[in-house]
């Protein structure tokens, strides 16, 4: 496939996936005849992995170990264990703040529901946690609220 079909079906970028293969990060694909760059399954798999890890934020010197476990590269077992084992463990860590986010978002959700009512207009709608930090209103959304008798503005 072409580097832009290679494009269309990961999301990246062209001018990103000749950097990926300057780099060393992406093996450097055949050339047609025409001196195009052709790439195969092997380049599609690698980018769509390489790039779910830059969307969840894993650095790129990670991205390589893990690339080169995977390429069977490293071949010291402990190494391979203790990799694996500290990015499991922060994809763990990750998911209970996603979780922890979650619920925050569902409390919220539910403290606003029926926009517009009274119960949607009180305080306990701007953030359904009292450890939470108040949830910001839209600037369309931003009025005058009573808190403790006085008026002040609500962020």
């Amino acid at each position: 496939m072409t580097i832009g079909e290679l494009a269309r079906r990961t999301g990246v970028k062209a001018t990103t996936i000749r950097w990926y293969e300057g780099v060393g990060i992406l093996p450097p694909p055949d050339r047609s005849r025409g001196g195009h760059r052709l790439y195969g399954p092997t380049h599609l798999a690698r980018l769509t992995f390489l790039w779910r890890a830059r969307q969840l934020g894993i650095p790129l010197d990670e991205i390589r170990t893990l690339l080169a476990l995977a390429d069977h590269s490293i071949r010291d077992r402990a190494k391979v264990h203790a990799v694996a084992s500290a990015r499991l463990a922060d994809v763990e860590r990750r998911l209970h703040r996603l979780a922890e986010f979650r619920d925050e978002l569902e409390r919220t959700v539910a403290a606003c529901a029926g926009r517009g009512s009274k119960r949607a207009r009180s305080s306990s709608c701007r953030s359904a946690s009292p450890t939470a930090p108040p949830i910001p209103a839209a600037p369309e959304e931003r009025q005058e609220q009573p808190t403790d008798g006085l008026m002040t503005r609500v962020p």
